[in-house]
């Protein structure tokens, strides 16, 4: 939706990390997605294969998505952080850990204000296991974004109680999610994903300004 808005118009950059579209539906957002008409080359995608982890979505970031935002040098940046990234998110296959969002968020931080001067217009979206993950996610987000230290927060008991009657099974962390080893070193497929996007998508928008 958000790529079809802007798909040709050069005033706007549509940067999107995501599971590959052969797998998961709408079944768009390809790597040779990347503009129409004026706006060729303000649109980049980077499907990333399932079972792609926190490594590969933070590949993806520091190879493409950050030097695309610094070239196009935007007034503002608006994000759209989806959580179906999760590894227990029941819709999408990829496997995040919840220590990525506030990784995600502190670069992100860093970036914005390099570009912008911090304009930044933060959106939800994106994650279907309501009752567990999708506001632990967000909160872990928008708390490192305001400067908090979120690694040791613990959850409200209330908030624990409301989530198990929902049918959520949340540990008392606000990062702790049961899940194996955060992933160390980039999956290979992921790898080649992110290689042929930085060509392909990111090569396309560094055209524009050759």
């Amino acid at each position: 939706g958000v790529q079809a808005a802007f798909y040709d118009d050069p005033r706007a950059l549509t940067v999107s990390v995501h599971e590959s579209g052969r797998f998961l539906f709408p079944g768009t957002g390809f790597i040779d997605e990347v503009g129409r008409g004026e706006g060729h080359g303000t649109c980049v995608n980077i499907p990333l294969p399932p079972g792609s982890g926190n490594a590969d979505l933070l590949l993806a970031f520091e190879r493409v998505m950050a030097p695309a935002v610094r070239l196009f040098a935007p007034d503002l940046v608006v994000t759209q952080t989806g959580c179906d990234t999760h590894h227990s998110d029941p819709l999408a296959d990829l496997e995040a850990t919840l220590s990525f969002y506030p990784e995600l968020a502190a670069r992100l931080h860093e970036l914005v204000h390099q570009v912008c001067q911090g304009r930044w217009l933060i959106l939800g979206g994106g994650g279907y296991d309501p009752a567990d993950v999708t506001p632990r996610a967000w909160t872990g987000f928008i708390g490192t974004v305001l400067g908090h230290d979120v690694r040791q927060v613990t959850l409200p008991p209330r908030w624990l109680a409301a989530s198990r009657a929902a049918g959520g099974e949340p540990p008392p962390g606000l990062l702790d999610d049961g899940a194996s080893a955060t992933q160390e070193s980039p999956h290979p497929s992921a790898l080649r994903s992110v290689e042929e996007a930085e060509e392909v998508g990111l090569g396309a928008l560094r055209a524009r300004f050759s």
